[in-house]
């Protein structure tokens, strides 16, 4: 769908063509690996993990001093 990079066609970085061109290559990336994805769910569920935890402690330290 897109030129490939360094063909010398690429949107500018900063317009609205030139965004959507930059998610579709990545999606296309993400997608054709499947270890990258399983690497992105292993973040997010260790972001999640921390967030809650820090959003516990945080409670329980506000509620105990």
């Amino acid at each position: 769908m897109w030129p490939e990079a360094g063909s010398g066609f690429e949107a500018d970085p900063s317009s609205p063509a030139g965004q959507l061109q930059g998610e579709a290559r990545f999606l296309q990336g993400v997608s054709s690996d499947g270890s990258r994805i399983r690497r992105a769910a292993l973040w997010v569920a260790f972001g999640v993990v921390g967030i809650v935890s820090f959003s516990w402690g945080v409670t329980y330290l506000l509620q105990h001093h």
